[in-house]
């Protein structure tokens, strides 16, 4: 069950609680500044965790907002604002939760990294809200993340 509460955000995800709201870091001119920009990870992915297929996942990329929900749904659920950093390897990206099924997550910054073949999957690992760590690697076994693997519809 512990496992199920870290998502990405996402993001969850997984991360070491902080008791501040911490903002969106700039990303290098990449990082959405409102609802209105469009990213490369705009629309909707559906997959799977990592080990554990039994749960399917939606991610809705919209602007700077993000949508996460199971299927079945279940307490971990997530909406958040996120930016991105392309410039980086692997690709970064941090999620604040501004609504979710653990409500002690609201606030907290979520890390992660992303990869997108094709156009057509994405590939996150985040860690879970409010830990300091990112993962570097899909998955990162440095780190306790979550890896979601997720083809766009």
């Amino acid at each position: 069950m512990k496992k199920l509460l870290y998502t990405l955000l996402t993001v969850s995800i997984i991360f070491s609680a902080c008791e501040e709201d911490t903002s969106l870091p700039a990303a290098n001119n990449n990082t959405n500044n409102n609802s209105n920009n469009v990213t490369e990870l705009e629309g909707t992915w559906i997959g799977y965790e990592v080990n554990n297929s039994s749960i399917e996942w939606t991610f809705i990329f919209t602007g700077d907002q993000m949508d996460v929900t199971p299927d079945p749904l279940t307490l971990e659920w997530y909406l958040a604002d996120f930016s991105i950093d392309t410039l980086m390897y692997p690709k970064q990206i941090d999620m604040t939760a501004t609504d979710c099924g653990v409500s002690s997550y609201i606030g907290y910054l979520t890390k992660g990294i992303y990869n997108i073949q094709n156009d057509t999957i994405l590939t996150l690992s985040a860690c879970e809200p409010g830990n300091t760590d990112r993962p570097s690697s899909f998955p990162d076994a440095n780190v306790d993340e979550r890896t979601m693997i997720l083809t766009k519809q």
